[in-house]
């Protein structure tokens, strides 16, 4: 998989303070204005986490993507099992 990084915003904050955070996710599935990614930051505003799937939307040439919720678990994203048996 290649290693595009896009900005997404609005992720969720359990501090009422900011209205959320801005991160980095690795693009799985889509393209840069809507997919499944890979989160690539630790948030430090909520329960996700580093290598959280996540799925964004809503993108434009002029406006990031929006992140739309956590993203089930698909098998592209999982290593390829070795299929060598000695």
């Amino acid at each position: 998989m290649a290693n595009n990084l896009i900005k997404v915003v609005g992720f969720p904050s359990e501090d009422i303070m900011y209205g959320g955070e801005s991160m980095w996710v690795e693009i799985g599935i889509g393209d840069e204005n809507d997919g499944w990614g890979i989160l690539r930051n630790t948030p430090t505003l909520s329960d996700l986490e580093h290598s959280d799937f996540i799925e964004y939307g809503g993108g434009t040439l002029v406006h990031k993507p929006h992140y739309l919720g956590k993203a089930p678990l698909l098998d592209i994203f999982l290593p390829k099992a070795s299929t060598n048996q000695d």
